[in-house]
């Protein structure tokens, strides 16, 4: 959604939609900055507006991954299945929990033992299947969905109950208090444990910030706008043979250093939180 200029307050606070938007600003306005500030002796005076706005998207999604860090949470009810599709505008997990009813976060554990392989459709004799265009049939693996593998319904409770039963003889990492998952990125869905069945599911993830959105509608906060501009210079001038070798180093030097700055400003140090960890830095981890 495109950000307004407000000059009566009532109105930003009617619009529940504009609320914190401030601290942004648009791929468009710096686009347009960007061509404005060009002069005549600028390497990159000449340069069109799409390959500028081009270059845009390639920033603000180099910043979205490792500076800017906005994390959205989806929540969703888990179903039967134990599978939930991963959202469209989906890059990477932060983290993925359940909640209770008193609206608490329990995280899950990533299980990799889950299987992920694609099963291929044999006959009784072992022999694959095909179709009738010569492309090999396939099937889905079945092993870890409860319907199909009781042993698995109760498997995180029976490894939790062995550690209680056996004391320090069991393998601590394969124990899932909370429950487990596992990402198939081939199928773009999650998988979860059957001790997580008819729960509420917290999915935090990243983004890139640019899923089917005009240059009006993606945005950048305030304090990777430099960083931004420094991509875009940079990228119109490093591959161009007029430009002098010393001066796409100092371009490239110029764009990690705002990168550096904008990251420090976006998230800096608060010694109000270290000092809330550091009081229970005393304490045993628990499981």
């Amino acid at each position: 959604m495109a950000l307004k200029n407000f000059t009566n307050l009532d109105n930003y606070y009617e619009d529940s939609s504009q609320f914190g938007e401030y601290q942004y600003t648009t791929l468009e306005t710096i686009v347009n900055n960007f061509m404005f500030e060009q002069d005549d002796d600028s390497y990159v005076s000449n340069s069109d507006r799409g390959r500028v706005a081009i270059f845009g998207k390639k920033g603000v999604r180099e910043l979205y991954y490792d500076v800017v860090n906005e994390i959205i949470s989806l929540e969703m009810d888990l179903d039967p299945s134990l599978i939930i599709a991963l959202p469209h505008d989906y890059i990477q997990y932060v983290r993925i929990s359940w909640v209770d009813q008193r609206g608490k976060k329990h995280p899950l554990a990533y299980d990799n033992s889950f299987n992920l392989a694609q099963a291929y459709l044999q006959d009784d004799d072992y022999s694959f299947l095909y179709d009738q265009d010569g492309d090999i049939l396939k099937g889905s693996h079945i092993q870890n969905t409860v319907e199909n593998n009781p042993i698995i319904a109760n498997e995180d409770t029976d490894l939790v109950t062995n550690f209680v039963q056996r004391g320090f003889n069991v393998d601590r990492s394969k124990i899932f208090k909370n429950g487990s998952f596992v990402i198939d990125k081939t199928q773009g869905v999650i998988q979860f444990s059957s001790s997580v069945t008819g729960r509420t599911i917290v999915l935090d993830y990243l983004s890139d910030g640019l899923f089917q959105r005009t240059d009006s509608e993606i945005k950048i906060h305030k304090f990777a706008e430099e960083a931004l501009y420094a991509f875009i210079y940079f990228s119109l001038i490093k591959r161009k043979r007029s430009v002098p070798e010393r001066e796409k180093q100092r371009a490239e030097a110029d764009w990690y250093n705002q990168r550096r700055l904008a990251k420090k400003r976006i998230t800096p140090i608060n010694y109000d939180n270290i000092r809330q960890i550091l009081k229970g830095s005393s304490k045993w981890i628990k499981d």
